[in-house]
């Protein structure tokens, strides 16, 4: 009989799981990074350059910002044996 309470009176203080009415914590959401395609292309350069291929198309086009462009040129001519590779190959 003594049980039967104890029991009884554990079930009152237990709070049924739909009755919550906030949502539980979480992190707050990561901003989405920005989407730089200088060094992805200079990647894609050295691996070509290194003649390592990709499963993808050989044919591959990024959309660049005239300023973005301008960091591209510098960057590979900042390394000659990668200017060279891009003169004398892919251009």
């Amino acid at each position: 009989m003594v049980m039967a309470m104890l029991r009884d009176t554990n079930r009152e203080k237990i709070t049924p799981p739909g009755s919550f009415n906030q949502a539980p914590l979480t992190p707050p959401p990561t901003d989405p990074k920005p989407y730089k395609p200088v060094p992805i292309i200079i990647e894609h350069l050295r691996s070509s350059a290194n003649g390592r291929d990709f499963p993808e198309s050989p044919w591959l086009e990024f959309k660049l910002q005239r300023e973005e462009y301008e960091e591209l040129l510098q960057r590979l001519r900042s390394e000659e044996a990668l200017w060279s590779f891009v003169v004398d190959k892919i251009r």
